[in-house]
């Protein structure tokens, strides 16, 4: 390859480069990248839940959902991962996103900030969150006592009674906010929306002036749609925790995105159910179902219209062994053969073992299995450039700890 050319040059002297190497390598520069591997056994989960009266015909299958939910966990190849799991209610009161100010209290059950976007809190979790680690002799030491499966359960019991007005999103962001320690910066991010309801996290507390509240009046949160805070809002917040956005997963349990009915009685208007099976009902989420589109590859919805719901989940059934971080080229890679559909990249590539001064070269993946690389186009993951990364296949092999991926590949 040429440039293993260039390296030999660099390598053996620091004078003018020889006359007989190629025009082409002159003219090109090498990009050089250094990407430790970070085990793909973290996850940092936030379950951000409904507590609203839409949630009552929903109370018994939840409770045996949320145990679900942690033995799929358990049912991960390799077992139960490296977990933060933190639970908020999706009952912020009446106050605003923008001023986080409580307005006047909104019929029985909305008044001041809610649960605020808090961690819910139980006597057998010492903490704001669940926590679960393994160490390097694989104990599991965690500050709960009880089965995982029952204390999640309890910890995930946030009743029926809430605000009608529910405000996922904005309990997710002020969540995240609130505790620096529960996000780890290696680790991925699973946000869990369970909702009989759309969002309807709205700026200040004017929104609600006016509103209707007996019942209240939740067709506010459709028809007035453009006044609430952008859905965009939410998914730039997501993605701005993560260096690398797709350490980011979002699974919804909710109702479908449309249709939206609508049905008068007299002078009130009310939206009718999206979905309902054997009285498990829910209404359509076009919000939620918006901020799910950003995270193509990296999302899931179950209809809540089942009485099983340990599909939001299912995102973790690939979860990955191993993880390189941001493998984005800054620059256009060069291309060897521009006749050829995509770009034939010039790298080399290789394992390196700083403990064991020990390298190991990788072939493309074309050429050989796994263990192997190629290069990739992702605009979600690589914004800039040509959107090209580098994407690694580690195939069945247990990959020590304080190993890195060195790749070097002639850019134009």
């Amino acid at each position: 390859m040429r440039l293993r050319a260039i390296w030999f040059v660099i390598a053996a002297c620091s004078c003018v480069p020889p006359t007989d190497v190629p025009a082409a390598v002159e003219t090109s520069r090498v990009e050089y990248k250094d990407l430790p591997i970070t085990a793909g056994r973290s996850i940092d989960l936030l379950f951000v839940l409904d507590s609203s009266p839409a949630m009552r015909a929903h109370r018994d299958h939840l409770a045996t959902n949320t145990r679900n939910f942690m033995n799929v966990l358990n049912t991960i190849e390799g077992g139960l991962p490296i977990v933060h799991i933190g639970v908020v209610s999706a009952d912020l009161g009446t106050t605003g996103a923008l001023d986080d100010v409580a307005g006047p209290q909104v019929g029985d059950r909305c008044a001041g900030r809610g649960d605020g976007g808090a961690f819910r809190r139980i006597t057998t979790v010492d903490g704001d969150y669940l926590v679960d680690l393994i160490l390097a002799d694989r104990t599991r030491p965690h500050n709960y006592t009880g089965l995982l499966p029952d204390v999640f359960a309890e910890l995930a019991r946030v009743g029926d009674d809430g605000c009608e007005l529910v405000q996922p999103l904005e309990a997710m962001r002020r969540a995240l906010r609130s505790d620096p320690s529960f996000l780890r910066p290696a680790a991925f991010l699973m946000v869990v929306f369970v909702t009989a309801q759309d969002d309807c996290s709205f700026p200040r507390a004017s929104f609600l002036d006016g509103l209707r509240v007996d019942p209240v009046d939740t067709y506010r949160c459709y028809a007035r749609a453009q006044d609430l805070v952008p859905v965009e809002d939410y998914v730039g917040f997501l993605k701005s925790v993560k260096s690398d956005p797709s350490q980011v997963i979002v699974a919804l349990a909710s109702g479908p995105a449309a249709p939206i009915d609508v049905t008068y009685e007299g002078r009130q208007r009310f939206v009718d159910l999206a979905c309902d099976a054997g009285g498990l009902a829910g209404y359509p989420a076009p919000r939620l179902h918006r901020l799910l589109q950003q995270f193509p590859n990296r999302s899931t919805f179950t209809t809540i219209c089942q009485p099983d719901l340990s599909g939001v989940m299912q995102q973790l059934a690939g979860f990955p062994e191993h993880y390189v971080p941001n493998p984005c080229f800054e620059s256009p890679l060069l291309d060897l053969d521009p006749q050829l559909p995509g770009t034939q990249p010039d790298c080399a590539v290789s394992y390196w073992f700083p403990n064991e001064a020990r390298e190991i070269a990788l072939p493309r993946c074309a050429d050989a299995p796994a263990p192997c690389w190629e290069l990739s186009i992702d605009a979600l993951k690589c914004p800039g450039s040509n959107h090209e990364l580098l994407d690694v296949s580690h195939g069945p092999v247990a990959l020590p700890e304080h190993m890195h991926v060195i790749a070097q590949c002639l850019v134009e």
